[in-house]
């Protein structure tokens, strides 16, 4: 189950804009909480799911019509 949550705490966390990701997981904040714990049910949970909700939601690309 952990691992899931961190797989989904990587999303979120790129969904955030954060770079290096792995190393980003493992910081902690002044009580000692790591952010893929803050992303999945802290502070950053709201912002993250929005963020992460907003990218998906975002086409990748867009394909142009060409006459036949």
């Amino acid at each position: 189950m952990r691992e899931l949550m961190r797989s989904v705490a990587k999303g979120r966390l790129k969904a955030l804009g954060a770079d290096r990701i792995n190393r980003r997981m493992n910081m902690t904040d002044q009580h000692g909480t790591p952010n893929w714990r803050r992303v999945i049910d802290g502070d950053l949970a709201k912002r993250a799911d929005a963020a992460q909700r907003m990218e998906g939601l975002k086409a990748k690309r867009k394909l142009k019509k060409v006459s036949a």
